[in-house]
Order: C-alpha cells, then structure tokens, then sequence
C-alpha cells in the first residue's frame, strides 16, 4: 500500500533572559492510506497524532549549576490500518539538572534526566493480536532516570 503524510511542523528556539532558554515545537501531521488492496484508503494511518507539540525550558541558575524542565504531547491517533479504535492523547514531563565543573584542565559536566517525572501510563502504539487490535497496546517507558558524564578536551 502506500500513504500520504501532509502538514507542518515549527520549532522555536530563543533565549528569553541570560539566564532562560526554551525551545517549543508544533506538528501537524495529517497522514493517510491512499493505497491499499482491502478497502483502507482515507483512513488516517495507524500511531500518527494529527497534533503534537514540546515546550522545554532550561534555566542556568549559576555559571556551574543548569536545570531544566519540560513536556511532550501527543493528540490522540489511530490504533489500527482500520481506525477502529484510538490510542489516547497522553503529555509526558520531563526534567535535567547539569553540573560543569573543571579538574586538571579538563571541562567536565555531570547530568541527571529524568523521564517521565510523575510516571505516566501512556501508549505509544499498538500490535494486532490473532486479529484484536486493542490486545497488545504498547506502553510507553515508565519514569526512567539517566546519568552522564561528558568530557571535553
């Protein structure tokens, strides 16, 4: 088969104060069965929201210390080729605190991200199962933590 994806996306960058920056995006994404051999075609493809959108947000609170927060959104989406049922519209938060710091000439920094803040249950997509779409929904990552540590010579 095939399909036809039309719309836009617009991502905004900007540092608001010295110490503020935030980055937004927006998509719209109409997507559709144009061709298909059982009868599908209009039907909005399968696990594409037609809106979905981020706001994130980092704040340097010393020259060292940097936090930031922010969220993804996801409108709700067809869960099947055959749009019979929807997979929710979910927003999932987010969070960052770096340290950067120098030992021996070496610029370090050390970050902790957390995913998924307050452990929201959502669904990103959906397998069919012996012919049952809504049988096999696929969560998305529960609240996941993520440590780092980067060195630039």
């Amino acid at each position: 088969g095939e399909a036809n994806s039309e719309g836009m996306e617009v991502d905004v960058t900007g540092k608001v104060t010295h110490k503020l920056n935030l980055i937004a995006s927006y998509t719209y994404n109409h997507a559709v069965i144009t061709k298909n051999n059982s009868g599908l075609e209009g039907n909005r493809f399968p696990h594409v929201p037609l809106h979905s959108g981020s706001l994130w947000a980092t704040y340097d609170i010393t020259k060292a210390f940097t936090a930031g927060a922010g969220f993804f959104t996801s409108g709700k989406r067809p869960g099947d080729n055959q749009n019979t049922f929807d997979l929710p519209a979910y927003t999932r938060v987010d969070a960052m605190a770096r340290y950067a710091f120098k030992i021996a000439g070496l610029h370090l920094s050390a970050q902790l991200n957390v995913n998924n803040i307050f452990d929201k249950k959502y669904y990103v997509s959906s397998n069919l199962l012996d012919g049952i779409p809504k049988a096999n929904l696929l969560q998305g990552a529960p609240r996941m933590f993520f440590a780092s540590l980067k060195a630039a010579f």
